[in-house]
């Protein structure tokens, strides 16, 4: 759980609002180490996933799901740091 608020944490200082980073937890991005079993591709239909479904729901969608530009490469970033550490232990 620690670990889980940290990520949530680290997503919100790199520029996701509260709603987004709960909506990628929910789709099991939740720690560290999960971000650095992924490549890059799976991060963006991640969000391709998340945005599809936010549009197909419409007006029965609910909260502020973005995925801005800056925080992306944030993130993309984020999860290379995070293999090339799983990896160089």
């Amino acid at each position: 759980m620690a670990q889980q608020s940290a990520f949530n944490q680290a997503l919100t200082r790199i520029g996701f609002n509260v709603d987004t980073t709960e909506r990628m937890i929910d789709e099991g991005f939740d720690t560290l180490e999960t971000l650095a079993d992924l490549e890059e591709s799976d991060v963006d239909s991640m969000i391709k996933n998340v945005r599809e479904t936010h549009h197909a729901l419409g007006a029965n969608a609910t909260g502020n799901v973005k995925f801005p530009f800056l925080p992306t490469k944030h993130l993309k970033a984020m999860r290379f740091w995070a293999a090339e550490l799983k990896c160089t232990g």
